[in-house]
């Protein structure tokens, strides 16, 4: 049974990259990256054997993801994987024995939504993070998903894994800034945060307390 991750790169640094991949290589066979062309996390990615780049001009987020599955085209599975989500090794590779074991032809996890800080998250979310290959592709240019078939057979795994997603604790600004690109590839001319201060963005949002524990790559600093 192989299975392989993949993820997407966009311009600009990402400051959990490297505890993304060590907390997910060991789970995994082989790691498929799909880098914008002009990247600037490419002396970190090259210093990991089993990671593939593949380097292509970002147009949107499904083209990319798709670029990475056509590249996965031996796996059995697909590990769906975030530059700035960091997960607990062991129970990941619990979670990915548990789904393929059962042939299920996805599995659903959730995760801690942090927002401004590691130390607090705004929800916990679910998703389907790993997916039986050949039988989906992924559609929307931003915030996408896998779409099955009609009539596409098999079940959903739903387990209790729990991993973490920090892509909200970057500056504000930098947030912001993704907004707005993403904005324009849907061809939102007024985005409601537009007028917005890029810098205070998120401080209405109410926030949470976390006080589990913390990914093994990362209580290792």
């Amino acid at each position: 049974m192989k299975v392989t991750a993949n993820i997407i790169l966009g311009a600009k640094p990402e400051p959990y990259l490297k505890h993304c991949l060590d907390s997910i290589i060991p789970c995994v066979n082989d790691t498929v990256i799909v880098a914008n062309t002009h990247n600037q996390n490419s002396d970190l990615i090259e210093r990991y054997r089993m990671v593939r780049v593949i380097h292509k001009p970002f147009e949107n987020f499904a083209i990319a993801r798709n670029h990475a599955l056509d590249e996965s085209a031996d796996a059995d599975y697909i590990l769906w994987v975030d530059a700035d989500e960091v997960h607990f090794t062991e129970e990941l590779k619990r979670f990915i024995n548990d789904v393929t074991s059962r042939n299920g032809i996805a599995g659903k996890a959730a995760f801690y939504h942090f927002v401004k800080d590691i130390k607090h998250y705004q929800s916990i979310d679910d998703r389907l993070i790993l997916l039986k290959n050949r039988t989906f592709r992924w559609v929307k240019a931003v915030d996408e998903y896998p779409e099955f078939p009609k009539g596409t057979k098999g079940d959903v795994i739903d387990t209790d894994y729990k991993y973490h997603h920090y892509g909200y604790t970057k500056p504000q600004r930098e947030l912001w800034e993704g907004w707005m690109d993403r904005a324009k590839m849907l061809g939102e001319k007024n985005p409601w945060f537009a007028d917005k201060d890029p810098d205070t963005i998120l401080d209405e949002r109410k926030l949470i307390e976390y006080k589990g524990l913390y990914p093994e790559v990362m209580q290792c600093d």
